[in-house]
């Protein structure tokens, strides 16, 4: 099984959310990973046919969340404290494949985290 993935900085979902829907009608993903999604507590979005992973922002704009196609097989990794993201390991027929949805806002100053400590 080959896994469909789209990789999209939204800069908010609610925004672009009409070309997001077109997007989805023409091809469908298995799993969608966002950045900058703008989502907060009560405000609730995800397409049909998908479960959300959602790390919302309280304060500031941001935020993550990956929708996995209903019906796959995944488990969400533990995260290391110091980094804005997001893992689920897949099960496809070849195996396990992890999936990583990563932020690191402009002007950041980072340390890059091992990515071994998410598989």
């Amino acid at each position: 099984m080959a896994v469909k993935l789209l990789q999209w900085n939204a800069r908010g979902v609610f925004g672009h959310l009409h070309e997001f829907q077109q997007l989805l009608t023409t091809i469908s993903f298995d799993i969608i990973c966002v950045q900058e999604s703008f989502l907060k507590p009560g405000k609730e979005y995800c397409p049909p046919g998908y479960s959300s992973i959602r790390s919302d922002r309280e304060t500031a704009k941001g935020g993550l969340v990956t929708f996995v196609k209903n019906g796959l097989v995944y488990t969400e990794c533990q995260k290391p404290a110091n980094m804005e993201c997001q893992a689920v390991k897949i099960r496809t027929s070849v195996g396990m494949v992890t999936i990583v949805n990563v932020y690191v806002p402009p002007g950041t100053d980072v340390t890059p985290t091992p990515f071994n400590e998410l598989l």
